[in-house]
């Protein structure tokens, strides 16, 4: 529908690629990750199946595939619709858990594969509500999910992997000066990894350490095959220059994996993400440590366990930057740590490449000889998941320098970064427009939940489109039009 009346851009353009059907330049490449473990277990004629709500749709496919849309032999896919947006998640804490581990069940029954992942989305969502209450009932429902699908991969001859992909909800809210902040964001913290399998796994020793590309070569190691020709392969694409040099192959964390059984017969694996599950000592607005969670404390207390690292360089984010559900499932996916998009334009902006960047600078030399303004859509906060306000600033700094006009669509965030906190961004962003002297004005604002829908609820894309391209006033929630309309 929206593509069906694109009107005539003179120059599209935009930070990183969007899509493989989005044929506009760009400013960084997209990364490559080549031979994901899909595609590895397609080589070895191996089956997988994956599940996960729609919420997750995108990180347990295209991000965990290495950012490859395509699928690869022996894929199967099983995605259950989620709430609509407008849900109050902290009332449907419960989400689609059981649908999930419903269809999970019947999958492995009807069928052995080989690979199973599941996504449970609880944690992380919830987490995003701010709510305490609300965040100990889903985990708790969570666990209680846990436990029905450990006990059937079980039963039908699975090692289970429970891990994560980034904290959340163990850091709902921190006391200041005596006052309660309300956290929604991500956090630094490490992410648990345990083994759950036959007798011999209890004699599995794990190494400290650990990040998320060492989930999938410890997980295949499990199943009595070897993973070093995977990891070997990952180091030939890097010493060749297909990956990225800055990329590090995951490893296997078994210490002693001579405990392992080997034979004719290969095992099976099922690797369950509980998003946005991290772990923290202090008991404080920690609704992990809060729950009751029998499943998840009997595993942990039973099994071998050990914490990984899912933030900052141990994910190819810069220092201080929190993991989130994109950068956990690509780095766990490929098998290795990923130089990420933001660290790479961040050192692009440092050594002043950025300002050079040659497609960049077509756009705005194309406005600037057409006398029309440049227009700016982007996500306006620090959380540095799809976006940092200290690019927009750049990008700025860039339109002075060629002197064209500027017109700024504010998505706000309230998510990556805590709840109604767009006054400061908007702030930030407006004295930085008068410090520098840019002839840059904001146009209009729009909540994320709406102009970054990602579960096809197209009618939403379609305000913000008419907001966007049409200039008309929405008069709705989560839509601030003709803040300053040219």
């Amino acid at each position: 529908k929206i593509k069906g009346i694109l009107p005539n851009f003179g120059f599209i353009l935009s930070m990183v690629k969007y899509a493989d059907d989005f044929p506009n330049p760009v400013v960084m490449p997209p990364i490559s990750v080549p031979l994901p473990f899909s595609e590895y277990l397609a080589q070895q004629n191996l089956t997988q199946l994956r599940v996960a709500e729609s919420e997750k749709r995108h990180h347990v496919t295209h991000f965990f595939n290495g950012a490859i849309d395509k699928p690869f032999a022996g894929e199967e896919i099983e995605i259950i619709p989620s709430y609509p947006p407008d849900t109050d998640l902290a009332i449907h804490y419960e989400m689609k858990a059981k649908e999930i581990t419903d269809k999970t069940i019947e999958k492995i029954k009807a069928k052995a594969y080989d690979f199973v992942l599941v996504n449970y989305a609880n944690a992380d969502m919830v987490g995003h509500t701010g709510s305490m209450e609300a965040a100990v009932k889903a985990v708790e429902f969570g666990d209680s999910q846990l436990g029905r699908l450990v006990e059937e991969g079980r039963r039908n001859g699975y090692t289970v992997v429970i891990t994560s992909d980034h904290g959340n909800a163990e850091k709902m809210f921190e006391i200041k000066d005596g006052k309660k902040i309300i956290l929604t964001e991500h956090t630094t913290s490490p992410v648990p990894f345990i083994i759950v399998g036959d007798e011999y796994v209890k004699n599995v020793r794990l190494r400290d350490e650990g990040v998320l590309g060492d989930i999938i070569p410890t997980a295949y190691r499990l199943t009595g095959r070897d993973p070093q020709d995977y990891i070997n392969q990952i180091k030939a694409l890097i010493e060749s220059g297909e990956e990225h040099p800055e990329a590090i192959p995951g490893k296997v964390l078994v210490e002693n994996p001579e405990v392992i059984p080997q034979g004719q017969n290969k095992g099976k694996v099922m690797v369950i993400i509980l998003d946005g599950w991290g772990y923290r000592e202090e008991k404080e607005g920690n609704a992990i440590a809060a729950a009751h969670k029998p499943n998840f404390d009997y595993y942990w207390n039973n099994y071998p366990h050990t914490l990984l690292k899912a933030a900052e360089d141990s994910v190819g984010l810069p220092q201080g930057i929190m993991g989130n559900s994109e950068v956990g499932h690509m780095n766990i996916g490929t098998a290795r740590i990923v130089p990420q998009q933001l660290k790479r334009i961040n050192r692009a902006i440092e050594d002043g490449s950025f300002y050079k960047n040659a497609e960049q600078l077509k756009a705005f030399q194309y406005a600037k000889e057409h006398n029309v303004p440049y227009h700016l859509i982007g996500l306006v906060s620090d959380g540095g998941v799809h976006s940092h306000i200290e690019h927009l600033k750049a990008k700025l700094r860039l339109a002075k320098e060629v002197g064209v006009k500027v017109y700024i669509h504010v998505l706000l965030d309230g998510r990556d970064t805590p709840p109604r906190s767009a006054v400061k961004y908007l702030t930030q962003l407006q004295n930085f427009i008068k410090e520098i002297g840019v002839d840059a004005q904001i146009v209009d604002v729009i909540g994320r939940a709406i102009g970054m829908d990602r579960d096809n609820n197209w009618d939403l894309e379609w305000k913000t489109w008419q907001t966007w391209i049409r200039g008309d006033v929405v008069e709705e929630p989560g839509f601030v039009t003709r803040v300053m309309r040219p």
